[in-house]
This record gives structure tokens, sequence and C-alpha cells, in this order.
């Protein structure tokens, strides 16, 4: 069984460090790879980058590491990667765990699933600071953690592409030959509204009492929930 951690806006495989040391332990065979412009990858980022991209960056990661049996975990627009990765590639994929993610349907993009708020934010940051066509990293003091990991989280974000966010996903196939769980960190609200859907989707829907980053702030009580329903595909 092979878990593949893929993270969200803004970061980067990096911020899954802990996380993925909690499960090596258990035996398990973890890659939390970066998407392309993001984190040690930031040198590659280029306006056209879209979802599409990211969607591919885990499709040939699969690929070319002769991955099978795959759990694939995604954090929040992380979540879309993932739906984009089992309607392609579905025959390599056994489990989708959507943490506090979004859950897309076909023809939806990220903005479509979050508040006007929010995306009005993500479009005048981009505006402001990245051209238009780029959305920076959060402001360091909007992370709910201490000041430590505020810091390491802050040092190591980087800009991220409007286009992955605006380009629509494109589906051809249902989700429902996957086992399909969904986590709901408490602390945070702006995706409520997925937990829901995962509801009407018949997840396996769980809480975790932790803010919308636990693999930063509860790391070991994220681990253990991952394991336990990774341990449902074994």
């Amino acid at each position: 069984m092979n878990v593949i951690l893929v993270h969200g806006g803004m970061v980067g495989g990096w911020y899954w460090k802990h996380v993925k040391k909690e499960l090596e332990r258990e035996n398990l065979s973890v890659f939390s790879p970066t998407l392309t412009g993001l984190g040690e990858k930031k040198h590659l980022l280029t306006s056209s980058i879209d979802l599409n991209t990211h969607i591919l960056d885990i499709v040939n990661f699969i690929h070319f590491n002769e991955l099978n049996n795959c759990i694939l975990v995604g954090h929040s627009y992380g979540g879309m990667v993932i739906t984009g990765v089992a309607d392609q590639i579905g025959d390599k994929i056994k489990h989708l765990i959507y943490l506090d993610a979004l859950i897309p349907q076909h023809n939806e993009c990220m903005f479509d699933l979050i508040s006007s708020s929010i995306k009005e934010y993500l479009i005048q940051r981009a505006n402001d600071m990245g051209d238009g066509q780029f959305v920076p990293p959060h402001l360091e003091d909007s992370y709910p953690f201490d000041q430590k990991n505020r810091q390491w989280v802050h040092t190591y974000s980087t800009a991220q592409s409007l286009k992955t966010f605006s380009q629509p996903l494109s589906l051809n196939h249902s989700l429902k030959n996957f086992t399909l769980s969904f986590i709901k960190c408490t602390g945070d609200h702006a995706l409520d509204s997925m937990l829901e859907r995962a509801k009407r989707l018949r997840m396996d829907c769980h809480l975790l009492n932790s803010d919308h980053y636990p693999m930063v702030s509860q790391p070991l009580p994220l681990a253990k929930l991952l394991y336990n329903l990774i341990k449902k595909s074994l």
C-alpha cells in the first residue's frame, strides 16, 4: 500500500514531514511530493501553471515510481488534485482521503467551492502583490499556530499561480468505485460546506479537533486518524 500526501495551496510537501514520519513508523510507504511552482520547485513558477499541471504532477509521480494500490490524502486545495488524479488513473487508486479539503464535481474550480469573501481576498492579493497572476503566501500572523510553527510555515510558503484556483476540473468518471473518507477540522469553518457534500456522497466522515493545518499543529492526532483510515484499505 502506498500513501501519497498531497499538500494544499502555497505550501509544499515539506509541511507533511511530521505526519509522514509517524506513518512510516507503521511500516507504510509514504510519499509527499511537491506540486510544480511551489516549495522546492518555486523556481518553476509561471503564470501558465494550472490545476491540470498539478494533477499531472501526481499522475506522473505515481507512474514513474511504479506505484499501485495508492491511498491519496489531499489537504484543502489538494482535494481538487486528488479528485483529478483518481479520475485519470483510477486503476492505480484505492482510497481517497479528503483532509478539510475541497470535493469538486465536474466543471467546478476551487473558486466555485469557497466563500466569495475568500475568493475576493485571494484575487485582491494577487492583484496587489502578484501581478494579477500569482497568489502570494498568507500573512505570517494569519496562521493559527504558536510563534515557532508560524515562522516555519511562513518561511517556506511560496506564491501560487492563480490559474490553479480558477481552472474548472473536467471529470469523466464517478468516485463511487473508491473508498472515500473525509476529515473535518472543527476549529476552522471555511470549508463546512464540504462536510455536507461529503455526507451526501456517503463518505466515511470524521471530525478532528484542530485548526485547518493539523499536519502542523496536531501531527500526532492526525497521523493516528489517518492510520486508522488507511488500515481499512490494507
